[in-house]
């Protein structure tokens, strides 16, 4: 990414975080409030992988998914060692709205 980028460019992504308490049950819901995804989910501190059961219970299906995920030192360490000066975190968008503990990070890396 940092070879396609242009000066001041900036690359956007999200990641699973390594949460302090672990949630081992997540329930998301819609704009409405109504919910829709349950995930039920173990993790491996040893390897960072989490093996999670998504209930998706508006369309009648669950489905499993192991996914690594890491902690903010981890992803920021990687993205300085590829030449990012500059690597912000945040929980929503905006990168304004903190969240003690959430289960997913947007990174935004400037160039």
């Amino acid at each position: 990414m940092w070879g396609l980028l242009g000066e001041g460019g900036c690359f956007l992504f999200d990641v699973l975080h390594l949460q302090k308490p672990f949630e081992h049950r997540l329930e998301l819901c819609d704009t409405r409030g109504e919910l829709r995804m349950v995930w039920e989910r173990d993790l491996d501190r040893a390897t960072g992988v989490i093996d999670s059961v998504g209930h998706f219970l508006h369309e009648g299906y669950r489905a499993r998914f192991l996914v690594r995920a890491y902690s903010v030192e981890e992803i920021t360490g990687m993205l300085r060692s590829v030449g990012f000066p500059r690597v912000d975190c945040c929980p929503t968008l905006d990168f304004q709205n903190p969240h003690p503990n959430p289960p997913t990070l947007y990174y935004r890396c400037l160039k």
